[in-house]
């Protein structure tokens, strides 16, 4: 198995995430922002839950998900810089959520912990992946739920250079079958759409000009309907929903 790639991008960019949920059509990512949703959604608003996000960075989800439900949320990673930008975030805003450096590999929770456990766009980046989804089986409680999101493979080598191993919706239900009973995956982000957001027409200096991703931007935030959550054609992002740990 290939060894994992040391991940960088907080040191180079610091919390970018937070400037993707931004109000600014530069900045804001609509690609992003829809996973976001599509998590958020599945999150039932209950104050009494606790919740686990393995993978947190720098607690971007997690705030989404605490404004959404208010429940008790732990966020996990193994990058200190993100998690520390994390905890300055959440205490400027008021919010309310623990922070915790560790491995996904071995979760510092006792078994059975959590009502709901979310990693999203980290199963990619794994070498060990039946380490860590056995870890997260374990933290679940037994009438729990995982949402797991990650890319959907399109080409045989990973399309991201920091990608270790990508997955078929077939092949990513295939593994978490393993460790739980119920899987039901669903797919969205269009193809075309990823393509023409992505799509830069000339570069000045540091400066990309990108009217499609401008114009997309400018339509999410003025109208709140983002078409990256459509499922049309070859998709490019899967969401696993399971429940059930064996």
């Amino acid at each position: 198995m290939t060894s994992e790639i040391t991940f960088t991008k907080y040191k180079k960019r610091g919390a970018y995430h937070w400037q993707q949920i931004s109000r600014s059509i530069f900045n804001f990512n609509a690609f992003v922002a829809a996973r976001y949703q599509q998590i958020v959604l599945l999150i039932p608003k209950k104050k009494t839950q606790k919740i686990l996000d393995i993978g947190c960075g720098d607690g971007v989800l997690a705030y989404l998900i605490y404004q959404h439900s208010k429940a008790t949320i732990t966020g996990l990673d193994y990058d200190k810089s993100s998690l520390e930008a994390a905890k300055k975030i959440f205490k400027a805003k008021k919010a309310k959520a623990k922070f915790i450096s560790g491995s996904a590999y071995k979760l510092p929770f006792k078994t059975g912990s959590f009502d709901i456990v979310v990693s999203t766009e980290v199963i990619e980046h794994l070498s060990k992946t039946n380490k860590y989804l056995s870890e997260i089986n374990r933290v679940v409680k037994s009438k729990g739920k995982v949402i797991i999101t990650t890319p959907i493979k399109i080409y045989d080598i990973p399309e991201d250079k920091m990608h270790i191993q990508e997955f078929t919706s077939e092949e990513l239900k295939k593994i978490l079958m393993k460790y739980f009973k119920k899987v039901s995956i669903y797919t969205s982000h269009p193809l075309f759409l990823k393509k023409l957001y992505a799509l830069s027409i000339f570069k000045l200096d540091r400066f990309y000009f990108e009217p499609f991703k401008w114009l997309i931007n400018a339509w999410v935030l003025l109208t709140g309907i983002n078409p990256f959550k459509l499922s049309i054609g070859k998709n490019t992002n899967q969401i696993a929903i399971c429940s059930k740990p064996l």
